[in-house]
């Protein structure tokens, strides 16, 4: 791996030369490291540009919106259920149903996790 070069490749993409510098060394390190890079215009174009100096990059983005009320729905659970079957407040539950709040980034990757694996989601909310 091109150490310098993917150093300042990454910080043209918003980050300090430091914070890249200790990502790239747990990259070297253990196999990964993550990064939230707040400036990234071609995430393709990175992509490339950061294998080319060899290291491998994924782009990951922000969960996308999703219903709890579907989610709930689909698992043929009420509202108590489904907060008492996934360690989430009731209140808070009703509020997005309600339209009032809408999930957070957390929340909607919980959400979606419940979505994709409920019974993996409910073994990881109980214990």
């Amino acid at each position: 791996m091109q150490v310098v070069p993917a150093a300042l490749t990454l910080a043209e993409c918003g980050i300090s030369l430091l914070k890249a510098k200790r990502a790239l060394e747990q990259a070297m390190e253990t196999g990964l490291a993550y990064l939230i890079l707040p400036a990234v215009s071609q995430a393709d174009a990175l992509v490339e540009r950061l294998a080319a100096l060899g290291l491998s990059a994924k782009i990951t983005t922000p969960p996308p919106e999703v219903s709890v009320r579907e989610v709930r729905e689909s698992l043929g659970l009420t509202q108590e259920q489904f907060a008492a079957c996934f360690g989430l407040e009731l209140r808070t539950i009703q509020s997005y149903e309600a339209g009032r709040r809408k999930p957070d980034r957390n929340v909607r990757a919980l959400i979606n996790l419940i979505r994709r694996d409920p019974e993996r989601a409910r073994k990881l909310a109980v214990s």
